[in-house]
């Protein structure tokens, strides 16, 4: 699971002509997609098969503090996020 720094995805949705109307349809976007795609293809020429990202979703928001979902040194808290993303997370695999 992918998230999206906002303002850099708005900025890059600006450069790139890409019409939204809020946060969440942009997180939706093709155009956001195929370029978070083609980076993620380039990341994965780096590292061994098995460390490759076979498949992803952009999530609708950042992960937040609030939900305690990270620490306040901004560490991921992965028994959490699997918890609260649980359904995205099988969607993943389920459709191997």
């Amino acid at each position: 699971i992918i998230t999206l720094n906002q303002a850099e995805a708005e900025a890059f949705a600006k450069l790139h002509n890409i019409e939204f109307e809020n946060f969440v349809e942009l997180t939706k976007n093709k155009g956001i997609f195929d370029s978070i795609s083609e980076s993620v293809q380039k990341a994965n020429l780096r590292v061994s098969n098995s460390e490759q990202i076979k498949k992803f979703k952009i999530l609708e928001r950042d992960f937040s503090m609030d939900l305690d979902e990270i620490t306040p040194t901004m560490k991921l808290k992965r028994n959490v996020v699997s918890k609260n993303f649980q359904n995205e997370l099988k969607l993943l695999y389920d459709n191997s």
